[in-house]
């Protein structure tokens, strides 16, 4: 995935992706994968699905904030799906809306399920158990802007036995994420994003103190 994105993502950071953030009236992500950085501007929006594009049409969708699917790369995840964990004694949510464990009180446990292609061009299908906690709220420096965050941990034990950890690092006031680093599936490169311009109206900015 990394050498795919280095081929369509000008690799640039720091003042320049600032600048070229500033200068688009559009809503635009800060995207880092394996050293490779770029900026990606929102498409369109879908409900909560939101869909990013570089120049040369490599597309990420987020839902609720969140990595869920990627076009134009050699090895695409091709869907992601959470579900809350069912307490034993409760019935099954009936909701058909997208759940999102960063939108949940912290901890929090869920399962996972991933698509994804793999170097031979198959679909894989796999899923994880998830648990999620939360630290308090820090200055966390992002293109634009700094803001406190709470940086959550998203910990996944897949079914094949090896471990991922996501981090959404989210607002501690309405949950809504500004910065995310995923890890699609076992053994592969992280993704991360740092919204630069957001597509919502965000909660007040805290007081930060500082960057980190």
């Amino acid at each position: 995935m990394a050498q795919s994105l280095r081929t369509v993502l000008p690799d640039i950071g720091g003042t320049a992706l600032a600048r070229q953030a500033t200068a688009l009236p559009y809503a635009s992500l800060s995207v880092d994968i394996n050293g490779n950085r770029g900026l990606l501007i929102m498409g369109t929006q879908t409900g909560d699905t939101t869909y990013w594009q570089s120049s040369d049409s490599v597309t990420l969708a987020l839902t609720h904030g969140g990595l869920t699917s990627t076009g134009g790369l050699k090895n695409d995840l091709v869907g992601t799906r959470y579900y809350p964990r069912v307490e034993e004694g409760t019935s099954p949510s009936t909701s058909t809306a997208p759940y999102s464990p960063w939108l949940d009180d912290a901890p929090a446990h869920y399962r996972l399920e991933r698509s994804w292609i793999n170097d031979q061009g198959i679909t894989v299908h796999d899923s994880a158990e998830g648990r999620m906690h939360c630290a308090s709220a820090a200055p966390v420096a992002l293109p634009l802007q700094t803001r406190r965050l709470e940086r959550c941990t998203l910990v996944h034990e897949w079914h094949t036995g090896e471990t991922t950890t996501d981090i959404i690092w989210r607002d501690p006031v309405d949950r809504q994420p500004w910065a995310g680093r995923m890890v699609p599936w076992p053994e592969q490169h992280a993704l991360a994003w740092r919204v630069a311009k957001p597509w919502w109206q965000p909660a007040p900015r805290q007081a930060t103190g500082g960057a980190s």
